[in-house]
């Protein structure tokens, strides 16, 4: 498994499917933050 840094590395240098595992990856965190967030719903948000 390939860390963070990696995958942002191989984005960069266009490799494809990289930007897709970034986005699983940071999912979580997204998904965190939107559930703070009470200007709007949480599914409108993510």
């Amino acid at each position: 498994m390939k860390t963070l840094t990696e995958l942002i590395q191989n984005y960069q240098n266009g490799i494809p499917d990289s930007d897709s595992e970034i986005l699983k990856r940071m999912e979580p965190l997204v998904k965190g933050y939107a559930s703070r967030i009470h200007c709007m719903e949480r599914e409108d948000s993510t």
